[in-house]
Formats: structure tokens, sequence, C-alpha cells
């Protein structure tokens, strides 16, 4: 069975959804960490392959706990080294 490109896009974010509520909610409950995403999709590296009619997004979307980002918040970067950078940057907010 085939799916359609839109059943694959409403899957993956309905997934990514999912994820980020619970981190979310794990969050709220520590009383001190924040939420940090790292989401490819904000600053996307395409590459199309007009031989084989493929087009890819390269990256890794991840959700997580840190001690980098206030209680109460949620960041996003588009790449870990943009992570890397806000840090060496003082972490402004």
């Amino acid at each position: 069975m085939t799916e359609s490109i839109t059943d694959i896009v409403g899957r993956v974010i309905a997934r990514r959804n999912t994820i980020l509520e619970e981190i979310c909610e794990a969050a709220a409950q520590s009383g001190e960490l924040g939420v940090l995403v790292i989401d490819p999709t904000l600053d996307p590296v395409i590459s199309m392959d007009t031989a084989h009619d493929r087009v890819s997004v390269t990256g890794t979307y991840s959700v997580e706990l840190s001690t980098l980002v206030p209680y109460g918040h949620v960041f996003q970067f588009p790449s870990r080294d943009a992570v890397k950078r806000w840090v060496e940057n003082g972490r402004p907010s």
C-alpha cells in the first residue's frame, strides 16, 4: 500500500506534536527545566535529485528537557550548531 505525501506529512506532524506535548508536561512537572527543540525545517537544507524525482530535507528533529532553557519556556533552533552559537553568545533570550 502506498501512502500519499499528505498522509505521511500528517502522521509526522501528529507524532511531533505528541512528543512536544509530553516533553512540555515533563518540563512543567520538573519545576526547573525548559524545552529545547531542534527543528531542521526552520532553516532546511533541501536537496533535489531530479534524476530520481526526489526531494529531501537534511536534519534530525529533536525535543528535549534542558537546563539551558529557562523554566516555562520552549526555545527552537534549526540545528545543534545554532544552539552552540547561542550558548557561546551568552544565551540571549
